[in-house]
């Protein structure tokens, strides 16, 4: 993903092309929500202990609600 990021960057660098822009910054977005993701996850772990795989799981499950929402009010999925 942050090869993918850095050559659409790039490419909007280059030809100012805005769907480039739009492109790098989803991907920028990806690999900094994996980093976030991973650093909360440390941290928990810390304090959580073995618990913390739970929250996690926790999480996923309310983003994934949250995506399938959007894509019903979207789509009527």
């Amino acid at each position: 993903m942050l090869k993918k990021a850095t050559i659409a960057l790039t490419e909007f660098a280059n030809s100012h092309d805005r769907h480039q822009g739009r492109v790098a910054l989803m991907y920028f977005a990806i690999v900094g929500s994996f980093a976030g993701g991973a650093i909360v996850s440390a941290f928990l772990q810390e304090w959580l202990g073995i618990r913390t795989i739970w929250v996690i799981a926790g999480a996923l499950l309310l983003i994934i609600g949250y995506y399938a929402h959007l894509l019903h009010h979207k789509y009527g999925i």
